[in-house]
């Protein structure tokens, strides 16, 4: 009998093995060696947090372990290794992604594939290229057409579509005969291919657009954030539903789409926001307003940064030079070319004292600028990790990346360097 069918029939069986995978995990977590990425000069190996190097210091690029794997790079290919240091796949290959559910993107002679742990080809490398899964659907390409497939290499969308985006809310947009249109994770059409500009569905609902034939496109860098979005100088862009029914009329010239049931919108240069009704619930009447998050969403006027919230009260005043989005109650600001941290009420948490500051903390801790050189700090300020690096990145399971003197190595939290030159 199936441990499926056996599941179906005792409903206390399924409490006993959760139990018995939840203890398995424990042990595995202890048992399981933590190796760090270690660099002698200009070789990459491993070590234990305490610096005991596990796995000899000669390959030309490693990523941390995933899984019990690691992806290794050697005379210009890549390939995987286990925890003791054994190859389990060979560096045979141009390019390779590290696993993601038991998959790896890999490519031979500019042509893409996706192998699974063992190395076995789930796609072959036939495809001009393979994107990354989105809601377990991955876009290819081939012959100049796009189509999608699941992580059992299964072609689930055929590839007939002239462009594609990825899947969002389990609906994605291609392109078909010169129009766009919706399609579902079966290839089912959701509407007709009608439309000329499509964007994600959020919450929901998607900006669709309807041009004639004066209409013209472009890029715009909008908002708050570095991101480009979509708008449209001639001709107006609409919301539809799930079911492709129109919901809000043309009316907008770009939109970032629906964060938190509200979406903010530009008309004839200014912005507001809109409801899922299509009602203002903000006026038109900021330079630039981003998306909503955590309730707040940052409004520019007169040239200075604020907050609103949904209801479009000012809750933090317009005194910032650059402002973010909020993540777990905090975020970076900018003020007279310096950088520090709000919270909610407005209130600075950390001083603005640093030349650049990114936004959001990773593991109780944030990297800033001073000087030109990057270091890390806690939530009340106080500095963890000197500013003596020239680029860094974010913690993750306790370690992060950062560039000294133009070569890479790891850290963790106590600023301890497991690299030696």
């Amino acid at each position: 009998m199936e441990n499926n069918q056996l599941i179906k029939q005792d409903g206390g069986l399924i409490k006993r093995v959760g139990n018995a995978i939840s203890v398995t995990n424990k042990l595995l977590a202890l048992t399981e060696p933590q190796l760090i990425p270690y660099r002698k000069k200009d070789k990459w190996g491993f070590c234990t947090p305490d610096k005991k190097i596990v796995i000899d210091c000669v390959w030309e690029e490693v990523e941390p372990f995933n899984n019990g794997s690691a992806r290794v790079y050697k005379y210009g290919l890549y390939g995987f290794i286990d925890v003791v240091g054994n190859i389990l796949i060979p560096c045979t290959y141009d390019t390779a992604t590290s696993f993601w559910h038991s998959i790896s993107v890999v490519s031979i002679n500019d042509k893409f594939g996706v192998i699974d742990r063992k190395g076995n080809y789930i796609l072959p490398c036939i495809y001009d290229s393979i994107y990354n899964f989105h809601e377990g659907l991955a876009k290819v390409k081939l012959n100049e057409k796009f189509g999608f497939v699941d992580t059992n290499g299964i072609i689930k969308i055929p590839i007939v579509y002239e462009e594609a985006g990825e899947f969002s809310e389990a609906l994605v947009k291609v392109k078909l005969d010169g129009k766009w249109g919706y399609v579902n994770k079966k290839g089912e059409n959701i509407t007709s291919f009608a439309y000329d500009l499509l964007f994600n569905f959020k919450n929901g609902l998607a900006a669709v657009s309807l041009k004639d034939s004066n209409s013209k496109y472009e890029n715009i860098m909008v908002g708050l954030i570095q991101r480009k979005w979509i708008g449209l100088l001639n001709g107006k862009l609409g919301f539809i539903d799930k079911k492709g029914m129109l919901v809000i009329n043309y009316e907008y010239h770009y939109t970032k789409g629906f964060f938190e049931g509200l979406a903010s919108v530009n008309i004839n240069g200014v912005e507001g926001c809109i409801n899922k009704e299509g009602k203002t619930v903000i006026p038109f009447e900021y330079e630039s307003i981003s998306y909503f998050s955590e309730g707040y969403v940052v409004a520019k006027k007169n040239g200075k940064c604020g907050y609103l919230d949904k209801d479009g009260r000012v809750v933090i005043p317009f005194m910032f030079t650059w402002a973010n989005a909020f993540k777990n109650g905090v975020t970076s600001v900018e003020k007279e070319g310096k950088f520090g941290y709000i919270n909610k009420e407005g209130k600075i948490i950390i001083p603005l004292i640093y030349d650049w500051a990114y936004w959001e903390f990773s593991e109780g801790l944030v990297h800033v600028e001073i000087n030109g050189k990057k270091g890390y700090i806690d939530t009340i300020g106080n500095t963890v990790i000197p500013f003596i690096y020239d680029s860094v990145e974010r913690f993750k399971n306790g370690f992060a990346k950062v560039k000294l003197k133009d070569k890479w190595g790891y850290i963790n939290r106590e600023g301890i360097e497991y690299w030696e030159d």
